[in-house]
């Protein structure tokens, strides 16, 4: 059993080495969104996500419920500002919080699936890699709260 003083001097080793850890980490996480924003084409790849979202929405009577009094070419403009400011580009989102854009639409976490599933079938159609498909799904995960049963 090690004494006080071997744990002291084995700790004191290894934290620089946490340290050093611990900064990479967080330094690979500030630049992670803007290559995410690289590997889904920049403006001209959020933009083709973006449209086959809508496809997809359309498409699916589960989703499009939801969607029945949008004005698709606002939706559009906000989708696309949204997904280009998470993932780390250049825009500014310029709609309401998902909160308020969702309030009392009394979405359910199976309704929030559906959308989801839209989502990672626009990637696919448009192909988006496996990896940058979980990067945007992480991101946009970040939103769920702000939507089911608002």
């Amino acid at each position: 059993m090690k004494n006080l003083t071997q744990i002291v001097a084995s700790t004191a080793k290894s934290l620089p080495l946490a340290i050093f850890f611990l900064l990479a980490i967080a330094c690979a996480n500030k630049t992670q969104p803007d290559l995410l924003y690289q590997e889904l084409g920049a403006q001209a790849g959020v933009t083709r996500l973006a449209d086959a979202l809508i496809v997809e929405i359309k498409a699916n009577p589960k989703v499009m419920i939801f969607f029945q009094d949008t004005q698709f070419d606002y939706f559009r403009d906000r989708l696309i500002e949204d997904i280009c400011v998470r993932s780390g580009g250049p825009c500014t989102y310029q709609g309401l919080s998902m909160a308020d854009a969702h309030s009392g639409m009394e979405i359910r976490e199976s309704e929030f699936n559906f959308f989801v599933e839209d989502t990672q079938k626009a990637m696919q159609a448009i192909g988006l890699k496996t990896s940058t498909q979980n990067k945007l799904l992480a991101l946009l995960a970040l939103e769920r709260n702000e939507i089911i049963r608002q």
